[in-house]
């Protein structure tokens, strides 16, 4: 008679999960309950293995579908220029201040640019100056875009980041690297109303 297992014990562990999961394609039920028996794993009963088969199969269905999504050239040009419309919008947001340097002297930023002196700003300058570009972002790509779209990439990574005027005026250095990074990156994490169904 087979032990019956309640608790934690029930559950199979990763290494049990493999264990079978890797036999399912080559092996009956009965034969990897019968090479079960030479582990350490807890007894079984075949609708135990049965249960097993059917979640691999609707996983593999699943991320068989997926991954058809993910190699999809529609799907791909889509998500880029999704993802290249959020670039736009961030550019937007830092425009002016995508070359501040990382250092501050005497209470003071600087923007390097080429060819021309050094522009120094204090933190209020660089919090009235994201601030302007992020309205000036809401009136040119609306409110959706960037409340239900921006946010929900960036959120996904940087969940200080729901309140985007509220981050900006505790931590504008540090949003802008933030973003810096995800411009240069080109790619977002998360998923937003636009590419929910990709």
């Amino acid at each position: 008679m087979d032990r019956k297992y309640i608790g934690k014990r029930a559950e199979p562990t990763v290494e049990e999960l493999e264990f079978i999961y890797s036999r399912i394609g080559q092996m009956s039920d009965k034969a990897i309950l019968e090479e079960m028996q030479d582990t350490t794993f807890p007894v079984r009963s075949p609708g135990f293995i049965t249960r097993r088969r059917r979640e691999f199969s609707t996983a593999k269905k699943i991320l068989e579908i997926e991954l058809k999504k993910e190699l999809d050239p529609i799907i791909v040009e889509r998500r880029k220029q999704h993802f290249d419309d959020m670039v736009l919008i961030i550019r937007l947001i830092i425009k002016g201040l995508d070359k501040l340097s990382h250092t501050q002297l005497n209470g003071r930023y600087e923007i390097y640019e080429e060819g021309s002196p050094n522009k120094k700003l204090n933190r209020d300058q660089i919090i009235a100056i994201l601030e302007g570009n992020l309205s000036a972002a809401y009136q040119k790509h609306g409110d959706w875009n960037i409340d239900n779209n921006l946010l929900s990439h960036i959120s996904a990574e940087y969940p200080a980041m729901q309140d985007l005027f509220g981050f900006i005026s505790k931590n504008p250095t540090e949003f802008i690297d933030i973003i810096r990074t995800l411009v240069a990156r080109k790619t977002f994490k998360g998923i937003c109303p636009v590419c929910k169904d990709w």
